[in-house]
């Protein structure tokens, strides 16, 4: 689906990567992808986990529901590396198709009663189905912060160590 990403507005105004010295993935991939934004989602699934009741059988589900959530808070918000979701909007037909195609899964394994029983969810009530999309806004909100920070470090030529050296 990210390969339909159209370019944000301010990408042909920084220098291309040097393909022998900078890869693809590098290591500022792993830091993001695992050290903040796993992070991040890992948190958020447990705070979703120990707000349901202690007896309730419903706590491994809403870690999952809220897992899936992160998924997509995730897969929105690295559609851009800096320029705000707000102003970029959702372009990506192929990603929408694919987040809806998610949800409906989600929703499959959670409602579904061969599927409760592979992955061993049971069906949500409303107020714990809907309570996960909390985490899907807070990591959304989280992110455009981050983005703002790196605009305003990018118009100011601070932080080339993760920005790379700001263009004239």
């Amino acid at each position: 689906a990210f390969a339909f990403q159209p370019a944000e507005s301010q990408l042909m105004a920084r220098a291309p990567r040097h393909p022998k010295l900078v890869k693809l993935a590098d290591w500022g991939v792993g830091v993001y992808s695992y050290c903040y934004m796993g992070m991040l989602q890992t948190f958020l699934c447990w705070v979703m986990f120990f707000q349901v009741p202690s007896q309730s059988v419903h706590g491994p589900t809403v870690y999952y529901w809220t897992l899936v959530m992160g998924q997509i808070a995730a897969a929105l918000s690295t559609t851009t590396e800096r320029q705000s979701l707000l102003v970029y909007g959702l372009p990506n037909a192929v990603l929408g198709f694919a987040i809806v195609f998610e949800i409906f899964l989600g929703l499959i394994s959670i409602y579904s009663a061969f599927m409760q029983g592979v992955f061993d969810t049971c069906a949500l009530p409303w107020d714990l189905l809907l309570k996960p999309i909390s985490a899907l806004v807070a990591i959304a909100l989280v992110e455009e912060c981050r983005k703002h920070v790196f605009r305003v470090l990018e118009a100011q030529g601070g932080c080339e160590w993760v920005l790379g050296p700001a263009q004239g």
